[in-house]
This record gives C-alpha cells, sequence and structure tokens, in this order.
C-alpha cells in the first residue's frame, strides 16, 4: 500500500466516466421466479475510466507522459494502491458526521449523497471542523479516517465537517497502451483504476 498520489496531468479528456459497483451481491433464482438475495458488502467499489487526448513525451523527468508510465511502473501495474483524486468528488463540505452525546470521542468521516452515507477514509485536508457553532481544533484523523477529539462533544452538538479525501485505488488491468500518433505526442484512449475498501 502506497500514498503515492496519482499524477494529474494535462490533456485529460471530459469522457471520464465512474462507475459505482457492488461485485458481491448474489442473486439466486428458483424455477418460480422467487429470488433470494444476499449482499456481502455494505459499500460499492468504484471504477474509475479515464482517458487522455494529448500526452506530451518533452524528454524531461517531471513531464506528463514521464510521470504518467513512471508512477505505473513504480507501482508495478496493479501490484501496488495508491491514492487518487477525483477531480470531480473529492470534497465534503459542511457533512454532519455525528452528533456529540458527551461521552463518544470518535467519530468515522462520512460523505452522504441523497439518501445514502459512506465511509472516507484517506483524508487529503480537514479545512474546518465545528462542534455546534464553534470552531474545533482538539482531534486527530486516523488513517481509517476516524476523527478522534481530545474532549467528547456535548450533547446534542453537530459535528460539522469541510475537508478534501482521496480514493485508494488500483490499476485495472495491470497494463496501459499509449498511442503515439505525432512526434513526441501520445494518447491514453483507457486508463481503468478500481477503488479499494
Amino acid at each position: 500500500m502506497s500514498n503515492a498520489v496519482f499524477p494529474s496531468l494535462e490533456g485529460r479528456s471530459w469522457n471520464s466516466e465512474k462507475t459505482p459497483i457492488y461485485e458481491d451481491t448474489v442473486v439466486i433464482t428458483t424455477r418460480a421466479g422467487i429470488e433470494k438475495r444476499a449482499a456481502y458488502s455494505m459499500y460499492p467499489r468504484y471504477i474509475f475510466s479515464i482517458s487522455y487526448e494529448i500526452i506530451e513525451d518533452n524528454k524531461k523527468i517531471d513531464g506528463d507522459f514521464q510521470r504518467i508510465i513512471g508512477f505505473f511502473l513504480a507501482r508495478h501495474g496493479n501490484f501496488e494502491s495508491f491514492l487518487y483524486e477525483d477531480p470531480d468528488d473529492h470534497q465534503i463540505v459542511n457533512q454532519v458526521i455525528g452528533i456529540g452525546d458527551g461521552m463518544t470521542k470518535s467519530f468515522q468521516l462520512i460523505r452522504t449523497l441523497g439518501e445514502y452515507a459512506e465511509p472516507i477514509r484517506n483524508i487529503k485536508t480537514i479545512s474546518s471542523v465545528k462542534i455546534g457553532e464553534s470552531d474545533e481544533t482538539a482531534f486527530i484523523v486516523d488513517s481509517s479516517g476516524r476523527m478522534i477529539f481530545n474532549t467528547a462533544p456535548p450533547k446534542p452538538s453537530p459535528i460539522i465537517v469541510t475537508a478534501d479525501f482521496y480514493f485508494r485505488c488500483r490499476f485495472n488491468p495491470s497494463k496501459i497502451t499509449f498511442k503515439n500518433f505525432l512526434k513526441n505526442l501520445y494518447e491514453l484512449q483507457s486508463l481503468e483504476l478500481i477503488s479499494l475498501k
């Protein structure tokens, strides 16, 4: 597991995709048409399909081509995980993560999507934390995204957080293909990442 961050490159196309998947839901249908279902996972994984219209090979160590291929090779393909910041989904703003009860000091950072809530674990930055109307700074965030306060928030104060986060991902599959369409210019038609739990 690496905390290396997937590089942000110029030339990313607008037709990138993000797909939530539940891989481990089992559906059994009897001959009479009756279904039995079992979900073995509470939270989905996400598949990110990214494409780049232009990646320049400027022959410099910090060029976009060198950065993306070097990042892939350093991870040994899909062997090592890394952090990915989705340009369109990387922030919670004024997210209520819990209600103080005067005893509990630890709260999982979450994000809500409509009626659904899921944990966020790979925190980039915490911009603000409020307990009720008061700013709070006496806390730590552990590697699983749990916010631990020095003093339990009082009852019944909402805990409100604004933060940036990453998705932990790996390459899927363990290869990337560059198409050289002009001298020192490449296209990467499909790069797939899959999030990990």
